[in-house]
């Protein structure tokens, strides 16, 4: 679930060891295709089996999903300084272990996690922070500076492979 509340999916194709397989071999009359709703999950969530430090819970705004460098949507995690929000920890998402880990601190041999949890009661997401505390410094949150403002691009789409869609940015308001 997104902080929407709307489910998606991130597929990573990579991490497949397997080829493709056409859906048309699995549709026969032992195996049914189902659409998202016709699917009901039971049992209770796991949210509210946690049991978790109120110190170690954190809550939005406090925290962001960025994307990753290899273009997960939401692969860096940043969680904002306490003290000052210009300055952030930086995570990046370990799929073997489905936690989030800090990078500064884990090329200083620290692991120091946070886990994304979702709150049904409520419909928002927090994080679960790991006990441990970071020995890294928080940096300096170079973000907002790199988002580029809409009516300072534009995409021109071309339709041929010689000749793939471009974005043109703008370096001056007289564009």
């Amino acid at each position: 679930m997104d902080e929407n509340g709307k489910e998606y999916f991130i597929h990573v194709p990579s991490r497949h060891f397997c080829k493709p397989v056409k859906i048309s071999t699995f549709e026969t009359p032992k195996f049914k295709r189902l659409e998202r709703k016709d699917i009901a999950f039971e049992g209770k969530s796991k949210t509210k089996k946690l049991n978790i430090e109120k110190s170690r819970i954190l809550k939005l705004p406090n925290f962001e999903l960025r994307p990753s460098k290899n273009c997960n949507p939401e692969g860096t995690l940043v969680i904002f300084d306490s003290k000052e929000k210009s300055m952030i920890y930086e995570y990046y998402y370990e799929t073997s272990k489905e936690v989030f880990v800090c990078s500064n601190c884990n090329k200083k041999n620290r692991y120091i996690t946070a886990k994304i949890h979702f709150d049904e009661n409520n419909g928002e997401k927090f994080i679960e922070l790991s006990k441990n505390e970071h020995i890294c410094e928080p940096k300096k949150d170079d973000f907002p500076a790199r988002v580029i403002n809409h009516s300072n691009f534009m995409i021109v789409d071309c339709k041929d492979k010689t000749n793939p869609a471009k974005a043109i940015v703008f370096t001056s308001k007289e564009k």
